[in-house]
């Protein structure tokens, strides 16, 4: 009974034997392939291996990879592998081939057919992503650095300054070798260039995270009506630490981190989250008549007079500040109404800041007025009115005049200049001022003596300076052929005379308008003015130059910051006029021409 028993179970171990044989037998030839890159996620300029795995047979495959744009695939080998996972055996092929990308993207190798032998076989499809090296520290929680702005209301009215923080957050560890200022992206709004001074950087913890924050101050003014997408961007090189994971040795040198860890060196560059705002037209209804563009909140003073009494013919001085926030650069002169019996100027303007962007602060207008009456009783009165975006109106502020008391010119006595007296006339008594008698010349009865000119005639002036007329001539002819011929010849020589017709050309236009005291002209030709200097240096269309391209061209030449104000002022006042269809008068013409063509001779030294 016993060996029966023993029969029986040796009978059934070698059948569980001999059917896990069979089993591995059929799982021997059973036939698989895969493909995948290795690793599938990598930075720009990392390194990854695409791979082809035939699993179940050694022999060689036959096909091709498709092409796949942007991605570049070589073989470099293949590698036999076999191993043994939970009692089964795998055995096959690895096919291997290098990956060159053409920059950050997501790249992928479709589907494909392969033969094995008589069978035919689906490669499956592999995908790759590959991002800027910033995008690995530029996600997730606990993110090395972005770059963003505070937070915007959704509406705004073209002409309104909106005050701006922009801020770049560096995980702390993270160092800057390189940081320009932000730049704006398009043209739909204009910005208070920053100074150059290092922004301000405080530190600050986010989700127990610490963070040096550079933030910069500014504010831009929409031009363009409708929606506009507001968005900045900016460029750096930071050094972000990469710490070894291997164990040190104690072969190691102690002085290895005495500078610190060491870091990646990347070249970044961040975009804000594009703000989309809506800028709306300032409405026409209830647009007061002295309304010429002054947008935000401000207040005007009572009118002060440097004298209360005048003299008829003398100057006094008329003055009145007004404060507040908002644009004061585009704020022009109050208006004076009720001038008759008053010779009035063109006040002189000083402007108090009160905050960095030069938002906020008072404004003085000193008028100089003379009374041309005595029958004058009262000063010149004085109007002014803004917009406010708060409450979507306009308001309007009257200053009352003042009271004046105008007396009659002081009489000056006549200054007589008498003759000196002889000595018979001082004998006499009451002597009376005689008028100043006019003596004749006597009559000459003799000639003088006559001379006469024996130098020859070649030597004379007037024969020297006529033969000076032909050679002249001639010099003029060789001068304007030389000239043609360099102006066929050299492109960058006729370009520069072009030009310089052009600037002459809108430079003449400009002053006709500042004399004709036509802003919107005036500040049109300055700005052509512009375009067609620069233009006739960088070999670009004038017309089609913007203010951003204008100072990046003077940036790099290095120009005084004072000409980057004012090629500012005359871009801003220009798309101001032209977009809000004011026409107001120009103040202060001749300054602002003599301005203007202060500004083109300093701007000739970088030509």
């Amino acid at each position: 009974m016993r060996l029966m028993k023993s029969a029986v179970f040796s009978y059934l171990f070698l059948l569980c034997i001999l059917s896990g044989l069979a089993s591995t037998s059929l799982c021997a030839q059973s036939v698989t392939v895969r493909s995948s890159f290795d690793p599938s996620v990598i930075t720009h300029g990392e390194n990854a291996v695409y791979s082809i795995v035939v699993s179940g047979s050694r022999q060689k495959i036959e096909g091709s990879v498709p092409a796949s744009s942007g991605i570049q695939l070589k073989y470099v080998g293949e590698q036999q592998f076999f191993h043994i996972s939970n009692g089964r055996q795998e055995s096959g092929v690895n096919y291997q081939f290098s990956v060159s990308v053409q920059g950050p993207g997501v790249y992928k190798v479709p589907d494909f057919q392969v033969r094995l032998g008589q069978q035919t076989y689906t490669v499956p499809a592999a995908t790759l992503k590959v991002i800027k090296p910033e995008e690995q520290y530029a996600q997730g929680e606990g993110k090395a650095f972005w770059f963003e702005h505070e937070t915007l209301d959704d509406q705004y009215y073209t002409g309104q300054s909106i005050p701006l923080t922009l801020k770049l957050y560096m995980r702390d560890g993270i160092r800057i070798t390189g940081l320009t200022h932000p730049e704006k992206q398009g043209d739909a709004f204009s910005m208070i260039p920053f100074s150059d001074q290092y922004p301000t950087e405080h530190t600050e913890a986010l989700n127990g995270v610490r963070y040096n924050v550079y933030h910069w101050q500014t504010a831009v003014t929409g031009l363009k009506n409708g929606l506009q997408d507001l968005q900045f961007s900016i460029r750096a090189q930071v050094i972000v630490p990469e710490r070894s994971r291997r164990r040190r040795s104690p072969f190691d040198s102690p002085f290895g981190d005495i500078f610190g860890p060491r870091g990646k060196r990347l070249d970044i560059n961040l975009d804000t989250q594009a703000h989309q705002l809506d800028i709306q037209s300032l409405p026409e209804q209830d647009k007061p008549d002295g309304f010429t563009g002054a947008i935000g909140t401000f207040s005007m003073d009572e009118i002060a007079l440097s004298d209360k009494v005048a003299n008829a013919g003398e100057p006094i001085t008329l003055t009145v500040k007004i404060r507040g926030t908002g644009n004061f650069d585009r704020i022009q002169p109050p208006q004076l109404t009720s001038t008759d019996g008053w010779q009035t100027y063109d006040p002189e303007e000083t402007f108090v800041v009160a905050d960095q962007l030069g938002l906020s602060g008072t404004k003085t207008f000193a008028y100089t007025i003379i009374p041309t009456s005595k029958q004058v009783t009262q000063s010149p009165a004085l109007s002014f009115a803004y917009f406010d975006p708060r409450s979507g109106q306009y308001v309007a502020y009257n200053a009352k005049s003042q009271a004046v008391e105008v007396i009659p010119a002081k009489s000056s006595t006549p200054i007589i200049i008498q003759q000196p007296s002889s000595p018979l006339s001082s004998a006499t008594s009451n002597p009376q001022p005689q008028p100043k008698q006019l003596s004749l010349l006597p009559i000459q009865l003799e000639a003088g003596t006559w001379a006469h000119n024996l130098s020859p005639a070649f030597k004379s002036p007037g024969f020297l300076a006529l033969q000076t007329v032909p050679l002249g001539t001639l010099l003029a002819i060789v001068f304007m052929r030389k000239r043609q011929l360099r102006l066929m010849h050299d492109d960058q020589y006729a370009r520069k005379i072009k030009a310089s017709k052009a600037v002459h050309s809108w430079l003449n236009q400009a002053k006709e308008a500042s004399q004709a005291s036509d802003a919107s002209a005036f500040y049109a030709a300055a700005t052509r003015t512009l375009q067609a200097f620069i233009g006739g240096i960088t070999r670009q269309a004038p017309q089609s130059l913007t203010l951003a391209e204008i100072e990046l061209h003077l940036v790099g030449c290095q120009a005084e910051p004072e000409d980057f104000v004012h090629i500012h002022e005359f871009f801003e006042a220009n798309d101001a006029l032209k977009f809000s269809g004011s026409t107001a008068p120009l103040h202060n013409a001749s300054e602002q021409y003599e301005k203007l063509e202060s500004l083109i001779r300093n701007l000739q030294k970088f030509t």
